[in-house]
């Protein structure tokens, strides 16, 4: 018998507010030492809500997704967000294996 959506969506939740206390912990990724790439990561996080405020899931996941895979420049509050929206997206599509590992 395989989980129901809704339990692999707690799970990837309850795993994703594992990781932000984690990251609370830990003071989260390292932070950007200079203002040009916290500018940047600024214009990418807001890029990638603008692609998703239109639809474009996919597009807005692969910033999202290098934002994460970076870290620098993001507060661990961002980070967790981040990490989120990754998961939601996931789990929107149906992709509820690729949630829990945002």
């Amino acid at each position: 018998m395989s989980p129901t959506p809704a339990a692999l969506c707690a799970a990837a939740l309850l795993l994703v507010t594992l990781c932000a206390c984690d990251a609370k912990e830990s003071g989260g990724p390292p932070a950007a030492t200079e203002d040009k790439a916290t500018f940047d990561v600024e214009r990418k996080r807001d890029w990638a809500a603008k692609l998703r405020a239109e639809g474009l899931d996919e597009q807005a996941l692969r910033v999202y997704e290098e934002l994460l895979d970076d870290g620098r420049g993001l507060s661990p509050n961002a980070f967790v967000g981040a990490s989120l929206i990754v998961a939601e997206i996931h789990l929107a599509k149906g992709r509820h294996e690729h949630a829990h590992d945002s």
